[in-house]
Formats: C-alpha cells, sequence, structure tokens
C-alpha cells in the first residue's frame, strides 16, 4: 500500500490500481489486494477467520438475548456502551469452553465453568450496584425463587435531592441456551419510604412458576419522587442499579 502524494489526489480505480481516501490520508494499492468472501470461505489459510466468525456470530446472539431478557430492568437506565461490554466479556467466557474444539467454542459451557460463573456475576450492569444505593445482605433463597435484603436501615439511606421513595426489583431471567430464547419471571416490586424501620424485606416469585432453564437472578434498586400522588422515576444513570445476583 502506498500513500498518494500531490495536490491532486485520485479516487477509484485506474490502470489496476486502487486510489482510495481514509482518515488517514490518500491511498494507492494494486487491484485486488486482501481476501474476497470466497476466499475466507474456501482458503484452508483462512481456517482461523472462519472459526472465529463463527464463535463471534454465537457470543453476539447470546449478548443480544440477555439485552432483550434484561430490558424491564435497563431500559430506564441508558448505557450505549453496555453490549459492547457484554460481548468483549461473553468473548471471554467463551474461551473458558474446554470441551469444545476451536470454532465451535460456547459461552453456555463457559458460562457453566466456575470462572464463568463468576466473572458473570461480577459483570457491571449499571454504574452503580443495587448495594451501593440500598445497602444490605443480600441472599438469594434456593431455586433462585426470592430475595431478601437484611441489615437494612434507612434513616442512613442517601436519597436524591426530592426523592420520596425507594423501589427495589427482584426477577429471574431464565434462559434456554440451545433454543437462544427466554422468559423473565419477576416478583412484585418493593417501594419504601424514608420512614421505613425493618430491617429486613422479602420479595418471591409467584409460586406456581416453573422455571426450566439455566436462571440469571436480578436485582435492580432506583428511586423516585411522588408528587400529587404519582410517582417520577429519577432516570439519572447514577440513581440506579442492576446486577445479576448468584445463589
Amino acid at each position: 500500500m502506498a500513500r498518494q502524494k500531490g495536490i491532486i489526489k485520485l479516487s477509484g480505480t485506474i490502470g489496476g490500481i486502487n486510489f482510495y481516501e481514509t482518515k488517514d490520508g490518500s491511498f494507492a494499492r494494486e487491484e485486488g489486494g486482501g481476501f474476497n468472501s470466497e476466499a475466507i470461505k474456501t482458503k484452508d489459510s483462512m481456517a482461523p477467520v472462519r472459526e472465529n466468525a463463527s464463535e463471534f456470530a454465537q457470543v453476539s446472539r447470546v449478548g443480544s438475548l440477555f439485552c432483550r431478557g434484561l430490558l424491564p430492568f435497563l431500559q430506564t437506565c441508558k448505557d450505549t456502551k453496555r453490549y459492547r461490554r457484554m460481548v468483549s466479556l461473553l468473548q471471554e467466557i467463551k474461551t473458558l469452553d474446554a470441551v469444545s474444539e476451536r470454532g465451535k467454542r460456547t459461552t453456555t459451557l463457559g458460562l457453566a465453568t466456575p470462572m464463568g460463573k463468576k466473572l458473570w456475576w461480577e459483570f457491571d450492569l449499571t454504574e452503580r450496584s443495587p448495594e451501593d444505593l440500598l445497602p444490605g445482605t443480600y441472599q438469594v433463597a434456593a431455586g433462585s425463587t426470592g430475595l431478601t435484603v437484611s441489615d437494612l436501615d434507612l434513616s442512613r439511606l442517601v436519597f436524591p435531592k426530592g426523592a420520596t421513595l425507594v423501589e427495589l426489583r427482584y426477577g429471574v431471567l431464565d434462559v434456554d441456551f440451545t433454543a437462544l430464547t427466554f422468559q423473565l419471571h419477576m416478583a412484585a416490586p418493593l417501594f419504601l419510604d424514608k420512614d421505613f424501620a425493618d430491617s429486613s424485606v422479602s420479595l418471591a416469585l409467584d409460586g406456581g412458576i416453573v422455571m426450566t432453564g439455566t436462571l440469571f437472578p436480578v436485582v435492580g434498586v432506583r428511586f423516585y419522587q411522588v408528587v400529587g400522588g404519582e410517582k417520577y422515576l429519577f432516570k439519572e444513570a447514577i440513581w440506579q442499579g442492576v446486577r445479576f445476583m448468584g445463589e
């Protein structure tokens, strides 16, 4: 590849040479350079490229599934880099799949490993965690059927200016990795005001819910201002916290 010099900069193909411009300047190279789609599909030397593409496609689909499944928790807490961060972590988790050959490794088997689970549970879905916003001891019940938060003291809780309520939410993302489908089972949300005096609270899923996939418990905390009997959500990212919660 050669850089074009001079006052006149060419664009297009002349005499078998491609002339083009990028943000880094004007360049020229012999026509037909690089790799075409047919070469990538058929050449033995392109096998690593095909393997990477196959695995990345699977990772992207799983990342999209999680983003859609978590939408009720995250739709009011915008983060333009969340999906990219999630896919990057899923790529790392995929490499923990020591069962499958290269090109067929999956996030499913990576998430089944102790390290995969640890990395996923620690992933920051939001800028702040629920524990940052509503300090306490969070514990998921066996089978992910409910959540208990103990050691609460709302008299020491920092509310955003004007806020009068804090909302605690709990749900379980039930994922079928084979079909790439999900169900999000939600408990009824709990609203606590500044005068709440108990030291513990519990949220439970409906007893009739049947969960059959891989389970990902999720906890969310956010604040509201009440005006004229209506609740108004604080949409700033620093006043909303969501994260996965392992049993």
